[in-house]
């Protein structure tokens, strides 16, 4: 699932900017040089990991937020990538993982596709984007298709319907008032009973 996928490549870019932020909050803490290398191996996995879920996902916005590691707030998008105000609300969705400093970081959905809220304020938060433009359209497509299938359907069966009431019912009911006339017009004039062949 792509929703899955998203939330999947979210949580580790989020993990990842959280180690980065408590070694430069251990570091500040500690006033040590000898954390460099880890604070940089620490900002290089992060970086990648960011890279790595940008390319492969369709996000077109990714926000970081309460983080104290002089990184950036705002991640570089691609610049083939709609903006989000170009996009109708069907046509994008929002994801944000939030961790406070007495939880877990869970990426929250409601069913709107928005961030719900815990009672805490949280720290530390990361917010995406994602254009789901091609997903609206197929389903936009395949609504059509199905649509169009109905009404298919329900024509071929209203005149299958119409076929056999004509043959089967109003036929008949015309044969007998033809009758009735031509026997209230002449009574004894004609032989009015059916043949083997006329019995139906």
């Amino acid at each position: 699932d792509v929703q899955y996928k998203n939330e999947f490549g979210m949580q580790m870019v989020f993990e990842r900017r959280h180690h980065l932020s408590n070694l430069v909050a251990a570091d500040a803490a500690a006033d040590g040089a000898d954390s460099a290398g880890r604070i940089q191996d620490a900002t290089n996995d992060w970086l990648f990991s960011e890279t790595l879920f940008l390319q492969t996902s369709e996000c077109i916005y990714l926000e970081y937020d309460g983080f104290h590691d002089e990184g950036y707030t705002l991640a570089p998008i691609p610049p083939d990538r709609a903006k989000p105000s170009r996009l109708q609300g069907p046509e994008k969705t929002t994801v944000a993982i939030s961790v406070s400093s007495r939880e877990e970081a869970v990426p929250e959905v409601d069913g709107t596709g928005t961030t719900t809220n815990n009672e805490e304020e949280p720290n530390l938060q990361m917010v995406a984007i994602f254009d789901i433009s091609a997903r609206a359209r197929e389903e936009a497509i395949l609504g059509i298709l199905l649509t169009t299938f109905v009404i298919g359907l329900l024509a071929v069966g209203t005149m299958t319907f119409s076929r056999d009431v004509n043959t089967l019912v109003i036929v008949p009911i015309e044969k007998m008032v033809q009758l009735v006339r031509d026997i209230s017009a002449n009574p004894l004039g004609k032989d009015y009973s059916l043949g083997p062949d006329q019995i139906r």
